[in-house]
């Protein structure tokens, strides 16, 4: 977006929000790190300017990240569909953070389009497909919560960045970026990471929130992964790790205990892109990094029904497991020729 684009649609929010309302904010499904963290941001800072705020998930959060500040008032949609329903149909504004398309709501999606209220997207993620009447799109950021601060900061100033909010942007910007590693070449970014502390986020904590407070359950799933179900195709320079329903039961399983396990085989110097297979209730998810030049998000669109960034990406498919790992083997080497690796 330009900067003149951006103006406008700042202007047009102002607009929007001169009167007291009713909002409701919605993440995507499966909502990690910057989904929560720039929810819980916009709500307290919306809150903060007189409106009454809902954010609602598509279906349940990490448990890692329960202590992002705001996030005590979520609601989950598949936990009380009833009472979620009534506060979508009340809604008089409609923000949709982490995502730019609707097919990301799961089964919010159709209460939501039902909704003929105006609709604003926040979010990073190339090739926006949402249909909202404002649009915040930008690719050169590393999260929706970098976003956010700025909206804030463009709407009302950066005194409206408490510290509570301050925390939730911080969440966002780490998780997206692991820990500032990677995605994480904007200087603007290092900016507003310096303004976030100077407002007074505490930054050890947060990062001990986010990393050092598994279980010794997660701990075990991730060596089991590294030692038993850990697969290396040199020749494509990739890992891949599948995990299924019943392995990850074995370990007593939570929300969010996968988080980071895809990065983990780029600790070897000959793997540029790493795969994380995770069967579901009703499908089964892929998630893709990759170093370099290594372009995952035409892999994860190509093949898989996804997309993302080019170092960052995901998809899912409605098969067996087995079958999506076989595919995954299958067309790597293809895709790997095409985009010069092989």
């Amino acid at each position: 977006m330009t900067i003149q684009e951006i103006d406008k649609n700042i202007k047009e929010t102002k607009s929007l929000l001169s009167s007291k309302k009713k909002i409701v904010i919605v993440p995507h499904m499966s909502p990690d790190g910057d989904a929560m963290g720039s929810c819980c941001a916009l709500s307290l800072y919306l809150q903060n300017e007189g409106h009454e705020v809902n954010v609602i998930t598509p279906d349940s959060f990490p448990t890692y990240l329960a202590w992002i500040p705001g996030i005590d008032s979520v609601s989950v949609f598949i936990d009380n569909r009833k009472a979620a329903k009534k506060k979508i149909e009340a809604a008089e504004v409609f923000f949709f953070l982490d995502h730019n398309n609707e097919s990301r709501q799961g089964d919010m999606q159709k209460y939501v389009e039902a909704c003929d209220v105006p609709k604003i997207m926040i979010d990073h993620h190339p090739e926006p497909k949402a249909n909202v009447d404002i649009m915040f799109s930008r690719v050169d950021v590393t999260s929706t919560c970098e976003m956010v601060y700025e909206f804030i900061v463009a709407m009302t100033g950066v005194e409206a960045v408490t510290k509570d909010i301050a925390t939730g942007i911080y969440v966002g910007i780490n998780t997206d970026t692991g820990g500032l590693s990677y995605n994480s070449s904007f200087p603007q970014t290092y900016r507003i990471v310096a303004s976030l502390i100077e407002i007074g986020i505490d930054k050890p904590f947060i990062h001990e929130m986010i990393y050092n407070t598994f279980s010794e359950d997660r701990l075990r799933l991730m060596g089991y992964c590294l030692n038993t179900k850990m697969k290396v195709i040199p020749e494509c320079q990739a890992a891949i790790i599948s995990l299924t329903k019943k392995e990850m039961e074995q370990f007593n399983y939570k929300d969010g205990d996968t988080e980071g396990f895809v990065n983990i085989p780029h600790g070897m110097q000959a793997v540029s892109l790493s795969i994380l297979i995770t069967e579901k209730k009703d499908k089964v998810k892929l998630s893709f990094r990759s170093k370099g030049e290594y372009p995952i998000n035409k892999l994860a669109a190509d093949y898989f029904n996804g997309g993302g960034h080019r170092n960052a990406a995901g998809g899912a498919l409605e098969l067996p497991i087995e079958e999506v790992e076989q595919k995954l083997i299958d067309v790597l080497p293809i895709f790997a020729k095409e985009v010069g690796i092989m």
